[in-house]
């Protein structure tokens, strides 16, 4: 079934990236949002593609939110939920070699750690938010540049490594950006 799902979304990332109207761009991501919801266990690939569509979608609003906010958000979710799985993962193997350790607790082996955010899906959001055309989102992407930096110096996980593609996108953004804002808003929050 998870097969199943991230082809959809990747039909769905297909779709969005070749319509033509804007808001055939937010009735696919609309889709994709609706059937990442449906999904207990949730995968990186699946969040990954879901930005995409997001970014592809931007700057259009989404059930009354900026497809930019929308990735932001789902970013905020794989890292919360990649730190869950970290830790019951970890916790996992404590108690498998704690001298203590009950055989049934641990029969079933480690728990999965299946969502992890890597500098693709900081990409993804930064190239949503470099749609926007506003300067507070260039200042968004400059500080998801720092917070991706910030992780990639805890252990240099070379998943969180900040690469050309993250430059493009600040570059990106600023160049898109204009002082008047282009929504009505200045500010993002």
């Amino acid at each position: 079934s998870t097969l199943k799902i991230n082809l959809k979304l990747a039909d769905i990332a297909k779709r969005v990236a070749s319509a033509t109207s804007g808001r055939r761009r937010v009735e696919l991501a609309m889709q994709a949002l609706n059937l990442l919801s449906n999904i207990e266990e949730r995968d990186s690939v699946q969040y990954n593609t879901l930005l995409n569509v997001l970014a592809k979608a931007s700057p259009a609003f989404i059930y009354g939110k900026m497809a930019a906010e929308w990735a932001d958000d789902i970013l905020s979710e794989m890292k919360s939920l990649h730190d869950q799985q970290v830790r019951a993962n970890a916790e996992w193997y404590e108690q498998k070699l704690s001298p203590d350790s009950q055989p049934e607790a641990v029969s079933g082996g480690p728990p999965l750690v299946r969502v992890k955010p890597n500098v693709r899906s900081y990409v993804t959001v930064m190239d949503a938010y470099s749609r926007v055309g506003m300067t507070a989102a260039a200042q968004r992407v400059e500080e998801l540049l720092e917070e991706l930096d910030d992780r990639y110096a805890v252990n240099y996980d070379v998943a969180l490594e900040p690469n050309l593609f993250v430059f493009n996108m600040v570059i990106k953004a600023w160049a898109n950006a204009t002082n008047s804002s282009r929504f009505g808003r200045e500010s993002f929050g």
